[in-house]
């Protein structure tokens, strides 16, 4: 079987044809549907049901969480409902409620089981204390990824931030509070910022205020872990709501401007790769809109501009190789894939998800489906836009009887959001194709999922204008919504240990185990426990080889935490001489010198 008639028959392939299908089905009945929306919703009803919402909500999280899904697709129904009556006003009330709906499954994971890092971001924690011990970040003293070595802007955050509240980085409490305030900080801006450009896009609060829940249920979009990129995300969409500005009529640049966005741009190409990435993304198409040529010169400044900054720090700081080398392996690997030379997931990272949760590719799917569905309906359109601008670019004598025929052809900030829709979807098929490859790819390209969401925002506040539709599209998003807040790439093992995120559990063992571990020698560890531990204390490579310890989680999660990359198990066959699942079955016949029953550590003296 061809390799992408094998991607085609994956879970979330699947789901994304048939709610294209449906979405497609959706749009065709707004457009010729005659009844138009009757219904009348107050804003006293709607606060009613949201202070019972946060009611519920603070009952359900101190006896049944479990329930929470069901609570939250009801209000997140009665919610776009209202938006959908507003009449594309905004009052502060709803766009107060809308950004508490959909902020709330992260409050509601924050205060039941993981007030801590989850996973990557932990680490961090422990850099801040190297900070603090070291008076300032050492380069290349700890191992760090290359493009963090010069400047690493999170633990400087999270030192600042506990040197002015007066916590310990080094303490439970000091790490929870230092988390919690940044996380949720960076949930909030993220949200509002993304709420000010969509609309600034897409022309309608109402429109905005469904962005909101969008992003609530997506879990690409979900700012799971406090890392670089989420940071570089969020100052990409503070970079864009500035360029988004420049398209004013009269707009100016004041000595203010300056001083705040060099800061921001400078901020952004330290912080992630991505920030320059996804700038340019949104910021090429905007090139192409009918704004004065002032404004398309600004924006095609700004762009070179950090464009020149990214490329200067990247071979200041020697990670240029780093970035070029493995996208230029990709086209390869890519076209192996297309012509069938390569087997999808073939010595690839294998997915956390098991059969039974492969229903939460539906949240997955819901953004795609809606881009798909609107491309595929607006085929003739698209068709004229690049045959106008392809003649356009041609010299012959006629150019001004061509542009004076096609005047009525034009680039608008709605095209633009089609352009974007279409670039994040076209991203996302490739990333998905990148992903059955043992290379780069995978959530470092979720971002992609941002430049379609302005799109089904657009298209989710038309449909919504006629009754039918909207039940329709109402009952879909509810639906999408049920299972992506129960996805554990957004809520991580809230409602369900699902993958191997660390929690208030696992913390308390890694606190405890601690000061009997020696980091020195060959140490592989569940990363439920492998997480915490890097907070305890930075991270520092093994220097003995004599001694090989083994953390194991014996249960579902930490069996597949073993399985799902090819390096943990070449490693355990190269130390253990044994295949992962034959340790866990013989786990009897070696040296324990832990067990809590769920988690054992295996020892042996090579």
């Amino acid at each position: 079987m061809h390799p992408i008639v094998q991607l085609l028959q994956t879970p979330i392939a699947l789901y994304t044809i048939m709610l294209t299908i449906a979405w497609t089905f959706i749009q065709v009945i707004g457009k010729t549907s005659s009844k138009r929306l009757s219904l009348n919703i107050s804003n006293y009803s709607i606060l009613t049901a949201f202070v019972l919402y946060v009611t519920l909500t603070a009952l359900l999280v101190n006896m049944d969480v479990s329930l929470f899904p069901y609570l939250h697709a009801v209000m997140l129904a009665l919610t776009f409902l209202s938006i959908s009556c507003s009449s594309g006003a905004c009052s502060r009330s709803l766009l107060m409620v809308t950004l508490i709906v959909a902020l709330m499954p992260v409050l509601v994971m924050v205060s039941t089981k993981h007030p801590l890092p989850l996973g990557d971001d932990a680490r961090f924690i422990g850099f801040a204390a190297a900070i603090e011990n070291d008076g300032r970040w050492v380069p290349f003293k700890y191992p760090e990824n290359p493009y963090y070595q010069f400047f690493h802007l999170i633990p400087a955050l999270e030192y600042i931030l506990a040197s002015v509240t007066g916590v310990s980085i080094k303490s439970i409490t000091g790490i929870m509070s230092c988390y919690l305030i940044l996380k949720l900080t960076l949930y909030l801006t993220y949200s509002l910022l993304l709420f000010l450009v969509v609309r600034k896009l897409v022309g309608s609060s109402s429109g905005s205020l469904a962005s909101l829940l969008l992003l609530s249920m997506t879990p690409p979009l979900a700012l799971s872990q406090v890392v670089h990129q989420c940071y570089a995300i969020v100052l990409s969409l503070a970079s864009l709501f500035a360029l988004l500005n420049m398209l004013r009529e009269n707009s100016f640049s004041s000595r203010a401007d300056i001083i705040v966005k060099y800061p921001l741009w400078l901020s952004g190409v330290i912080a992630h790769a991505t920030y320059t990435i996804m700038l340019l993304a949104f910021s090429l198409p905007l090139t192409l809109i009918n704004k004065p040529r002032e404004a398309q010169r600004k924006i095609a400044k700004l762009a070179g501009f950090i464009l020149i900054i990214s490329l200067t720090y990247w071979m200041y700081t020697y990670v240029m190789d780093a970035i070029v080398r493995p996208t230029v392996s990709v086209f390869d690997r890519l076209i192996d894939l297309i012509t069938g030379r390569a087997i999808p997931f073939y010595e690839a990272r294998q997915p956390w998800y098991s059969p039974e949760q492969q229903t939460f590719f539906i949240a997955w799917a819901l953004i795609p489906s809606i881009v798909a569905s609107h491309v595929l309906l607006s085929i003739p359109l698209i068709s004229s836009i690049i045959a106008f601008h392809v003649k356009k670019s041609v010299k012959h004598a006629h150019s001004k009887e061509l542009s004076n025929r096609n005047h009525n052809v034009s680039i608008s900030l709605r095209h633009c959001v089609s352009i974007l829709g279409l670039l994040g979807l076209g991203g996302t098929v490739v990333n998905f194709m990148l992903r059955a490859l043992p290379t780069f790819g995978g959530r470092y390209f979720y971002w992609l999922y941002l430049l379609m969401l302005p799109l089904p925002a657009l298209v989710v506040d038309r449909v919504s204008r006629k009754l039918v539709s909207l039940i329709l599209c109402t009952a879909l998003i509810s639906m999408a919504s049920f299972y992506g807040i129960q996805d554990p790439s957004l809520s991580a093992n809230t409602y369900g240990e699902k993958i191997g995120w660390a929690d208030r559990t696992s913390w308390d063992i890694s606190i405890s185990l601690n000061p009997h571990i020696d980091c020195t020698i060959q140490l592989w560890l569940d990363p439920r426990i492998g997480v915490p531990l890097q907070a305890l204390a930075p991270p520092i490579a093994p220097t003995s080889s004599d001694q090989v310890l083994a953390i194991v989680g014996l249960d579902r999660v930490g069996v597949n935490a073993i399985q799902i990359d090819p390096r943990n198990v070449d490693w355990f066959e190269r130390n253990f001489r044994i295949s992962p699942n034959m340790l866990i079955t013989s786990i009897d016949n070696y040296t324990l010198i832990f067990n809590s029953g769920k988690y054992v550590g295996v020892w042996k003296h090579i």
